[in-house]
């Protein structure tokens, strides 16, 4: 499995399982699909390896090579569909033997992101007391989670967060999809669940936090993680935002 943006590597084991030997050989690979630019060809001879040259019974060739994933791919569950074509002459005979087709499936792309806010984009008040922030007064705002999915159906997503210890859980949130936020007082660990992500990223929870700033930077949330399994690839996706941090006279409005 690979993923959106990557230069992928292929590696190709060649034997000959024959009981004659193969000389002058070309290995041609083709491949196909919308998750990659075009569709991409790549020729081995024995001028790229020497091995090439003859291959006995029993003899053994590893070939690598690379396909470059899109980075904006338009559908959902893309795959790239490989075949492998070998020639070569056999006791001045042509040999030619071709693969069955390779599929390689691409897994989404899962993120999440986090933003604070006082206001709501239409300059309706979410928070309590000073804003800007003013070191040793009491400030609450919003925290906003947001899921990001780029391609298949993701199942079993668990976003978790830690609260600083001079960062207070109101008890206030509300999720649009999946289950409530779960909030444990004992490590000041924030859990979210959600049954399946699909790729419309409109999926968000938010909740209240209370904080007195005792210096310019103020650390809201911790270790933002978010994991989860693709359900195209069957891939286990883990994905880590880190801290959220709000800094004091910084142009905050």
């Amino acid at each position: 499995n690979f993923y959106v943006n990557q230069q992928s590597e292929y590696i190709l084991n060649i034997k000959n399982i024959t009981d004659f030997s193969i000389r002058e050989l070309v290995v041609e690979v083709n491949s196909q699909g919308q998750a990659i630019s075009q569709g991409e060809k790549v020729i081995f001879t024995k001028e790229d390896n020497e091995a090439l040259s003859l291959l006995n019974p029993n003899d053994e060739i590893i070939l690598n090579f690379i396909i470059k994933i899109k980075n904006n791919i338009k559908i959902n569950n893309p795959q790239i569909l490989s075949q492998v074509k070998i020639s070569g002459i056999v006791a001045d005979k042509i040999f030619e033997q071709q693969s069955e087709q390779i599929q390689t499936r691409i897994s989404s792309d899962l993120k999440i992101s986090a933003e604070y806010k006082y206001f709501t984009d239409e300059g309706e008040q979410l928070g309590f007391g000073a804003w800007p922030p003013v070191i040793g007064n009491e400030t609450s705002l919003r925290i906003f989670l947001i899921p990001e999915n780029n391609l298949n159906r993701i199942k079993d997503i668990l976003v978790s967060a830690d609260l600083p210890e001079n960062i207070n859980w109101t008890g206030e949130f509300s999720v649009n999809n999946g289950q409530p936020l779960n909030y444990k007082k004992n490590n000041n660990q924030i859990t979210w669940r959600i049954e399946e992500l699909n790729t419309l990223n409109n999926t968000q929870a938010n909740f209240e936090i209370e904080f007195i700033p005792q210096a310019n930077k103020v650390i809201l949330l911790k270790n933002l993680q978010i994991s989860g399994t693709d359900l195209f690839t069957n891939k286990i996706l883990n994905y880590n935002f880190g801290d959220l941090v709000l800094l004091i006279g910084n142009d905050l409005e």
